[in-house]
């Protein structure tokens, strides 16, 4: 995405930046500068929020999921003999 928008200035900076914000007596504004441009470039949690970015697993990484369990009471039985309790 960084280069589809023809941000690879932005991505330097950041990067620059971070090697500063890392050292033992980095100033605060450095990190706090490095933080917006996570935010900025999508890197954190809020910035792929913001740019609506979703983070897609590799084919070959994803794994099925079953959705057509609608028997919640074996779901709960589950649970309690994991948790070793009543409920």
């Amino acid at each position: 995405m960084w280069s589809a928008n023809g941000q690879e200035r932005e991505v330097a900076l950041y990067v620059r930046q971070l090697v500063t914000a890392e050292k033992s007596k980095a100033p605060a504004i450095a990190r706090t500068l490095v933080r917006q441009y996570m935010d900025d470039l999508g890197i954190s949690l809020p910035g792929l929020r913001r740019h609506r970015w979703i983070i897609d697993a590799a084919p070959e990484e994803r794994q099925a999921v079953r959705t057509d369990d609608t028997d919640h009471r074996a779901a709960k039985a589950r649970l309690r003999s994991i948790a070793g309790g009543a409920a």
